[in-house]
C-alpha cells in the first residue's frame, strides 16, 4: 500500500475494523500513517470521544436541507472526494468476523485473538 501511495495512485491508506492493540502495531512499522475512517464518529463505540453527529454546525445545515447529520456527513466526505465507510454500531448489523475464526483452519484461533479483546 505504501507504494501504491508514493506513486500517487493512492491519496491515503486507511484501516479498518482495527482494534487499538492491531492499530499500535502497525503504527510501529508504518512509514505512512494510515488515514481515520469512521466518517461517523463511532457512536456507542466509546472508543473516540467526538461525537461528530451532535455537532451544531452539522445539525444546522442537516436541519435547512431537511436531512440527518449523518446523510450530510457523509455526503460532505463523498463531495471532498473521500472514500465514505459508515459502519454500525448496531449488534444486529455487527460483522464480527466469523470466517477468520477456527480452531484449526482461521487465521486466528478465537474472537479475542482477533480483536484482541476488545468486543
Amino acid at each position: 500500500m505504501e507504494a501504491l501511495y508514493d506513486s500517487g495512485k493512492a491519496r491515503a491508506i486507511g484501516v479498518s475494523n482495527f482494534a487499538s492493540k492491531k492499530l499500535g502495531d502497525l503504527l510501529e512499522v508504518a512509514r505512512v500513517t494510515p488515514a481515520g475512517y469512521s466518517p461517523l464518529g463511532s457512536p456507542g463505540t466509546g472508543t473516540i470521544k467526538v461525537e461528530v453527529l451532535k455537532h451544531p454546525i452539522l445539525n444546522m445545515v442537516a436541519e435547512k436541507l431537511g436531512k440527518s447529520a449523518a446523510q450530510v456527513a457523509l455526503r460532505w466526505g463523498i463531495q471532498m472526494g473521500h472514500s465514505v465507510l459508515p459502519k454500525s454500531t448496531n449488534e444486529v448489523r455487527l460483522v464480527r468476523g466469523s470466517a477468520f475464526v477456527h480452531e484449526t483452519y482461521g487465521a486466528y484461533r478465537t474472537f479475542e485473538e482477533l480483536w484482541d479483546g476488545e468486543i
